[in-house]
């Protein structure tokens, strides 16, 4: 198929939320909605306590709280919507999975690639500019 990684990713995700609504009723793909949300929450907070610490200057404390209170949220959630329907929560998960794998081998085959596609970072090309 033709065009950059950003085309493609909106094709995915066409036919991604296709699937879900075949497959799966409102309630389930919200399910995996949260599973998905929680998760991605989890990982920026994360990664903005050990990466870009010194760019943002965020209070730790805080940080850890949300991360906290995050993990808490999908604890609960797992384990209450896992017995209704063990299969979705772990299909969620499992496609969590996936998609980190991916942008995990994605990244490390692309290194010289950031989210704008020009090899340099935004706020590097920022600072240029300013200049």
């Amino acid at each position: 198929m033709p065009g950059d990684v950003r085309h493609h990713i909106l094709v995915y995700l066409g036919v991604t939320a296709a699937l879900l609504a075949v497959s799966l009723d409102l309630s389930q793909i919200a399910a995996v909605g949260i599973v998905f949300y929680l998760i991605m929450d989890i990982v920026i907070h994360w990664g903005v306590l050990r990466r870009l610490r010194s760019e943002v200057d965020p209070k730790p404390g805080i940080i850890i709280a949300a991360i906290a209170a995050d993990a808490v949220v999908l604890l609960a959630f797992t384990v209450l919507r896992g017995m209704e329907s063990p299969w979705m929560i772990a299909g969620a998960y499992g496609a969590a999975a996936a998609v980190f794998a991916y942008e995990a081998w994605y990244l490390r085959r692309h290194p010289e690639r950031d989210s704008n596609g020009s090899g340099e970072h935004e706020s590097s090309s920022a600072e240029s500019d300013a200049d």
